[in-house]
């Protein structure tokens, strides 16, 4: 490698545009796009959850015992 060609590649490195990096404006929308995926995860998982609830049926309670009085001692 020549010298320019060095020193070229490793200006290219430091200042090369970063992929992650977003133009301006665009946080609002990555903010909206995460938001409404969110939002439809969560409807998804509601509506599962309601489902598997529907399905179990609940056991009756079983009756109460009845308690006997007893006469106080004194």
């Amino acid at each position: 490698m020549l010298p320019n060609d060095a020193g070229r590649a490793r200006a290219e490195a430091v200042f090369r545009p970063d992929d992650g990096r977003h133009e301006k404006g665009s946080a609002m929308t990555l903010i909206a796009e995460q938001a409404r995926a969110t939002e439809d995860k969560t409807a998804r998982l509601r509506a599962l959850r309601m489902e598997r609830e529907a399905a179990v049926v609940p056991e009756a309670p079983k009756p109460a015992r009845k308690t006997v009085k007893r006469a106080a001692r004194r």
